[in-house]
Order: C-alpha cells, then structure tokens, then sequence
C-alpha cells in the first residue's frame, strides 16, 4: 500500500499529466498562429480549468470506488475467518 508521500506524488504527477493534456488540447485551437484574440485565450482558460476538474473528479470517484472495493473484500475476509474459527471450535 502507498505511504502518504507515495500517494501524494502520484496524485500529483496525475494532476500534472491532465493539466498537460487538457492544455493540449485546449491552446491549440486558440494559438496565435489561428489569428484568435484575447477572448479565445479567455475562453481557453475558463475551459482549461473546468476539465481539469473534470478529470480531477474522474480520478477521485475511481479511487473512491476502488476503496470501497478493498474495505468490502477485508470485511468479508474478516467473516469468513470468524466463521472458519467458530466451525472449528464447534468441532473440536
């Protein structure tokens, strides 16, 4: 399991590639070389920061599903084995 330097660099390092991407995507349209003005740039911006957010939520409702997964899966496992000792028990 991460320690909580481990999982902040990566949450960072996650952060960094769709801040990257998102600005690919984003600039390219509204470059200069596309003879856009400040507006576009404006627009660009507003937009760059709404789907960072978007993949942001994305990437925390994953995490937060994954989570959920393992707590399930360790309470099981947890009922599982006091059953197991109670029919052994029971047995001997």
């Amino acid at each position: 399991m991460w320690g909580g330097e481990e999982r902040s660099r990566a949450t960072w390092i996650y952060w960094i590639r769709g801040q990257m991407a998102t600005d690919s995507l984003i600039w390219a349209p509204v470059s200069p070389t596309h003879d856009a003005d400040w507006r576009g740039y404006l627009v660009a911006l507003f937009a760059l920061v709404w789907i960072a957010n978007e993949y942001m939520s994305i990437y925390n409702r994953i995490r937060l599903d994954i989570k959920h997964e393992q707590v399930e899966i360790k309470a099981d496992e947890q009922t599982a084995g006091e059953r197991k000792s109670d029919n052994e028990r029971k047995a001997a």
